[in-house]
């Protein structure tokens, strides 16, 4: 009986059993919960491992209180015996299409920052292997080995959707190992990977989402946590010059989730010091209609004039007189208040900024941590691809934060890939086309003010941007009206859209349209952007703009039609009256308010690189701060042209604008 096609039956006969269990209504909860007991541990018995999991979560959402969780439950073990009953597997899906109601499990958050930093860190072991120029067989036992360790480390803290991709990972590699393809073959397999295993670890529910075919439903397995709020009021500080970065980081090391817990607590003062400061307005208007008031009485006495015996006797003057000195000196007690408050406040913001600062640089490296490797890993695709790439760099030494570096690195080296397998060709091919057989990919970091920019830039032959608007139209994205009016740079922009793919046939990860959407999710939760553009020489740019300093970033406010946003200031020029003579852009048309009547008053000018600068009309301008940017669900980055959120000091919550995208959106209205 070990063999698991021979307990297939039985396991068709446990659920058979159970489910009417499922289906009362009025069933107990102990009842449900040994139902699901049984099933797991004969679905692991007869090798359905994927079932044992999804069992595993369902079990999870009972013990949750999730009231769904039984009626879930029902439809799936139907949906599964008829399947058992012709002998085939439990589900229908292949790997790594994710099995129905398979979600993301909730790590315990005492052991969720340790738990991400050490996976990060297997997964840097791995990249280390997969970038081997000379594969032999003992780098692919190396890779198994690899995978084995981050499944254990996965189960142990209860990952169901990492551990369900590892064990396909391991069924692969072992594949390679018993076959006779080459060492190397193998390792290229595993390496288009990558990308998901990250996503798994940093954001598994939208990394499920988008592997997960169209037409499968289902419920995540757990709610996810709310995130904290933090403060957005923010004085610019700058960070100490001429900081020694390696010599820091070599003198102490700190855990990274002990100096996140700093860094909240700081943004929990900052707090304190918005209400400090709000404080201090009430106290300044409490002192002027205090003085307000006493104008008032000593105008009345004036009025009432001198004591007389048909007029007010001397002591009602007199109380009013003694009044409006209370008043005097209760609106100079008041003011001095005022100034205390907010000069306290003011204190206390300028030292959490220096200290947020200060604590920084402990974590601060160089994009050079990055770009090394991007380079290492792209040089290695190329060779098992029979392509010739020269990998220049520039700009490597830019700071920002290790926090920062370590999140966007999947995204840097998914648009890297991306360049390497779609648009550089062989030699022979680039030669025919008259290009040279070598072809180039260039990576470039800059910092503009609070931000940094990272480039990726190839020469090979670019995306063809009507095949886009075509899918587009043809997965529903738009519709043919909508294609016909969108901006070229928009267009690009839906190759972020999980699914949407110009490949025509697709492997196990390739050409699913899956890379590009989890890089973009990535970098919005930082309050970051990417865009691409093709380039006037052929080719495509990838521009990754992101906070460099975990989420801080330095923002102008502005208003249209009543409605507040936030612009960051790294990519504004100047800001000037309108005239008749001014060609701009209304702002509020942009982002989806209508033409506003009468005009905008003032002008701001984007200025971004590779697109030319685009005056915005707007209505209003405020002041520029720092200020903590928070991820948008996707559903409202899409929407309109934002990236990020920012909860003010009074609890309101705004958006910030994606400086690319709007400028893209005005020059499209501008024809």
């Amino acid at each position: 009986m070990s063999d698991p096609r021979q307990l297939g039956p039985l396991l068709a006969g446990e659920i058979a059993r159970r489910i009417p269990t499922l289906e009362k209504v009025d069933a107990d909860v102990m009842d449900v919960r040994a139902a699901l007991h049984a099933i797991r541990g004969s679905a692991a018995m007869a090798g359905e491992h994927d079932l044992a999991l999804v069992v595993g979560q369902i079990g999870a959402r009972v013990r949750a209180g999730d009231a769904t969780a039984r009626e879930d439950a029902a439809d799936l073990f139907k949906q599964v015996l008829g399947r058992l009953k012709k002998d085939a597997s439990a589900f229908g899906q292949k790997w790594p299409e994710p099995p129905p109601l398979l979600g993301a499990s909730l790590i315990d958050a005492r052991y969720r920052a340790e738990y991400t930093t050490e996976m990060r860190a297997r997964l840097e072991e791995l990249d280390a292997v997969l970038a081997t120029q000379e594969p032999s067989t003992k780098d692919v036992d190396e890779t198994y080995r690899a995978v084995h360790s981050m499944k254990g480390a996965a189960m142990a803290l209860g990952d169901d959707a990492l551990v369900w991709y590892l064990h396909g990972l391991e069924t692969t590699i072992k594949k390679g190992q018993q076959s006779d393809g080459e060492p190397g073959d193998v390792l290229f397999d595993l390496s288009r990977h990558r990308t998901v295993l990250a996503g798994l670890i940093e954001d598994p529910e939208r990394t499920l989402e988008s592997l997960r075919a169209p037409e499968q439903v289902g419920r995540p397995a757990r709610p996810a946590e709310p995130e904290r709020p933090t403060a957005s009021r923010r004085t610019s500080i700058p960070p100490p010059p001429d900081a020694d970065l390696d010599a820091t980081e070599a003198q102490l090391r700190v855990p990274g989730d002990a100096v996140d817990r700093l860094l909240e607590r700081l943004d929990a003062i900052d707090l304190v010091q918005d209400e400090l400061r709000a404080g201090g307005d009430t106290a300044q208007r409490t002192s002027e209609t205090l003085r307000s008031t006493r104008t008032e009485l000593i105008e009345a006495l004036n009025l009432i004039g001198p004591s007389t015996p048909w007029g007010a006797p001397v002591a009602a003057l007199d109380r009013i007189r003694r009044a409006a000195r209370q008043l005097s000196t209760a609106s100079q007690t008041a003011n001095e208040a005022a100034y205390f408050v907010r000069h306290s406040a003011d204190r206390i913001h300028a030292n959490t900024q220096q200290t947020r600062h200060e604590i920084a640089t402990l974590r601060r490296t160089s994009v050079r941590w990055i770009f090394d490797r991007v380079k290492t890993a792209v040089e290695g695709l190329a060779a098992r691809e029979g392509k010739l790439v020269d990998v220049v760099v520039e700009g490597a030494d830019v700071p920002l934060d290790r926090r920062v570096a370590e999140r966007i690195l999947d995204s840097v080296l998914q648009l890297a890939r991306n360049a390497v397998a779609h648009a550089i060709d062989r030699p022979e091919a680039r030669v025919r086309a008259g290009m040279p057989a070598r072809g180039t990919i260039q990576l470039e970091a800059e910092r503009l003010g609070d931000w940094l920019r990272i480039v990726i830039e190839d020469d090979g032959s670019g995306v063809d941007v009507e095949k886009i608007r075509t899918l587009a139209v043809r997965h529903d994205v738009l519709t043919q009206h909508e294609a016909s009016l969108v901006h070229d740079d928009e267009v690009l922009a839906l190759l972020f859209v999980a699914g949407l793919t110009t490949r025509d046939e697709a492997d196990l990860v390739a050409g699913r349209g899956v890379g590009l959407d989890l890089a973009q999710a990535v970098v919005r939760r930082l309050g970051g952007t990417i865009r691409l553009a093709k380039r006037a020489t052929g080719g495509l740019r990838a521009t990754l703009d992101v906070p460099s300093e975990a989420g801080m970033a330095e923002i102008l406010w502005v208003e249209a039609s009543g409605v507040e946003l936030a612009v960051p200031v790294g990519f504004t020029g100047k800001v000037v009256h309108a005239t008749d003579a001014t060609k701009s852009v209304p702002l509020a048309d942009c982002i989806g308010l209508g033409t506003p009547s009468p005009a905008p008053a003032l002008s701001i000018e984007l200025d971004i690189r590779g697109v030319e600068p685009i005056s915005i009309g707007i209505d209003k301008v405020g002041t520029i701060e720092d200020a903590v940017i928070r991820a948008l669900p996707p559903i409202v980055a899409s929407a309109g042209p934002y990236s990020g959120a920012i909860l003010k000091g009074n609890g309101s919550l705004k958006l910030l604008v994606d400086a690319a995208r709007l400028a893209a959106r005005a020059w499209a209205r501008a024809g």
